[in-house]
């Protein structure tokens, strides 16, 4: 759409999204072209992380509970 000459204005209202969203992916186009805009798989954060380990921790409790012979 840009490249057709519209607005980063004219983008944003017909996507529904806001300038930071067009102006970043203007500049991945740019940088790498079509490529650039692909999806790419997001990393794992520390708060996943955190989260998962939470979930693991939860489960050895409930099988500590459930059977004491899983504490060994």
């Amino acid at each position: 759409m840009l490249a057709q000459g519209k607005s980063q204005t004219e983008v944003c209202e017909l996507l529904g999204v806001n300038k930071n969203s067009v102006s970043s992916w203007k500049k991945k186009h740019q940088k790498d072209g079509i490529k650039g805009l692909e999806e790419k798989p997001k990393e794992k954060t520390a708060g996943a992380f955190r989260e998962l380990i939470g979930e693991v921790a939860q489960q050895r409790v409930r099988d500590i509970y459930l059977d004491p012979e899983h504490l060994f």
